[in-house]
């Protein structure tokens, strides 16, 4: 949160004092809240901060497994917090700051450092800490990550699928694996290097772009976000590696070629076992378009013949229409054709009622019902069918009474 939760009137509670710290004032608070937050949880972590920092705008922490007795309260009085602000699964805390000699503080009285506290899911705390270590490490690795079709979330790495993605990001989304030493091992970059730290910001921009997948293409002004453009505005240490560093250092990627997207998302899938996941929801994204798509051309049919009740119709027609091939199965086994029917009594269970486009896949059989007959079969029905619906409709009301 940058440490500004505080800093700000909130309804009748004045603005808080929330300095930058210094390092020896960040350490010795980043040290008093982990001792005191490990008396309310199994696991406490900072992450580490970006190399060369001169001061600090708030304390991150991490935590996971709460001990007996937990409450929220007990850990404000445990840090002698005097507020506390919810945002999700992070709680900040302002923590009185206690100056010494030495420290290079002003030493005024009143000043607060903001402690923001994350409770990380189960399995997930060194996945988190990855994500949030290192100041705009991962900011840095995710942009040249995203043009690859690889997302990192606080639920794990995924691959995005291409052509779900314009219409519904979330769904075109398959998770990998939320293990950060799989995922830097996918990517190419030292786990080793990693583990070991980085004393000088050279030594992390550095690293970064060792990464296999790593391309200067990446970040430039083309594939900018407006949320990268912002990011550039308010974070120095991304905004350095961006205008600064990858300038200073093009002959590293002068005979390199980028990766494409296609080919990263199969080595992906590949390397985490996920290939039939990625299938299955290509297959169910295709059926779902396909069946929109028909129902859309359904939609304008009833439109042209009905000026009024269109939903009613298009209701009804999912409800009361059946296919069927004279067997009742509703696929074209032999050398019947498939045919569509009224029901005798209304299918209410959106489940079990029949998926049109599915009727007309030359994949049911040789003798497949077309598109062209459906629409006409809708042209000459579609009255019957609001009939139906609009009794079945009086009748339900009338029970109700």
């Amino acid at each position: 949160m940058g440490g500004k939760v505080f800093s700000e009137p909130r309804g009748d509670q004045a603005a808080l004092r929330t300095p930058r710290m210094s390092e020896a004032v960040y350490i010795r608070t980043r040290d008093f809240c982990i001792d005191k937050l490990r008396q309310s949880f199994e696991v406490v972590v900072a992450p580490p901060e970006a190399p060369g920092k001169l001061d600090y705008g708030d304390v991150d922490t991490l935590v996971q497994g709460l001990r007996p007795g937990f409450t929220w309260e007990e850990v404000g009085k445990r840090l002698n917090s005097v507020r506390t602000v919810r945002n999700g699964e992070t709680r900040s805390f302002a923590v009185p700051i206690v100056c010494s000699d030495g420290d290079g503080d002003d030493g005024e009285e009143d000043t607060y450092a903001q402690v923001d506290v994350h409770v990380c899911r189960p399995g997930f705390m060194e996945w988190e800490c990855l994500l949030d270590s290192y100041g705009d490490m991962w900011k840095i690795v995710g942009k040249f990550m995203r043009p690859l079709g690889l997302t990192a979330t606080d639920k794990g790495l995924h691959v995005r699928i291409a052509e779900i993605e314009p219409f519904n990001r979330a769904y075109s989304m398959v998770y990998l694996t939320h293990s950060p030493m799989d995922v830097l091992d996918f990517v190419g970059l030292d786990v080793e290097r990693y583990q070991r730290g980085f004393k000088t910001l050279d030594e992390l921009y550095g690293w970064c772009a060792s990464a296999k997948y790593f391309h200067r293409d990446a970040h430039s002004s083309g594939l900018e976000t407006s949320n990268d453009r912002q990011r550039k505005r308010k974070r120095p240490m991304y905004r350095n590696f961006v205008d600064e560093w990858i300038p200073r250092n093009a002959e590293l990627w002068q005979d390199k070629k980028p990766a494409s997207r296609e080919d990263v998302v199969q080595q992906a899938l590949l390397r985490f076992g996920k290939q039939a996941e990625y299938k299955e929801r290509v297959t169910a994204w295709r059926y779902k378009r396909e069946e929109e798509e028909l129902w859309s051309e359904v939609g304008c049919v009833i439109a042209e013949e009905c000026s009024t009740n269109v939903n009613i119709v298009l209701r009804g027609l999912k409800r009361w229409v059946r296919f069927t091939n004279g067997d009742g199965d509703g696929r074209s086994a032999n050398d019947e054709p498939v045919r569509l029917v009224l029901r005798t009594e209304a299918e209410m269970d959106p489940d079990r009622q029949p998926r049109w486009a599915s009727q007309i896949s030359h994949e049911l059989g040789d003798n497949p019902l077309s598109k062209a007959e459906l629409l006409e079969w809708v042209r000459k029905h579609w009255q019957e069918v609001k009939v139906l619906e609009k009794g079945r409709v009086a009748a339900a009301k009338a029970a109700r009474r």
